[in-house]
């Protein structure tokens, strides 16, 4: 079953799951998932996808990434979501070129 090899490709990639660590928007189904349109790694596993958050902190908005494939890079992904500025972001402080990223693992 699906269920079964997600948890067999985690479990040999060495990735723990648990619960989220932060609470997610209401409606929102983020999931850790395969990723069918990724292939295989070089160990022949299937590649996974990750739910990301966004936290921007100044503001209190967030944006949610419910399935980022586990060979996404951070700036390409940070270019998409900011090609344009967020509607709520009237004084334009989040701009991509002003995006600082920390991350959590």
């Amino acid at each position: 079953s699906g269920a079964k090899m997600l948890a067999q490709t985690a479990l040999a990639k060495g990735v723990d799951v648990g619960p989220f660590a932060y609470e997610m928007p209401e409606g929102c189904q983020p999931a850790f998932a395969i990723d069918d349109d990724a292939g295989v790694d070089d160990e022949g596993l299937p590649r996974l996808a990750w739910p990301t958050l966004l936290l921007y902190g100044e503001s209190m908005q967030k944006d949610v990434l419910s399935s980022v494939p586990e060979t996404a890079v951070i700036s390409d992904l940070l270019d998409e979501v900011f090609a344009a500025p967020p509607d709520w972001d009237d004084a334009c402080v989040y701009l991509r070129e002003r995006v600082e990223v920390y991350y959590e693992t």
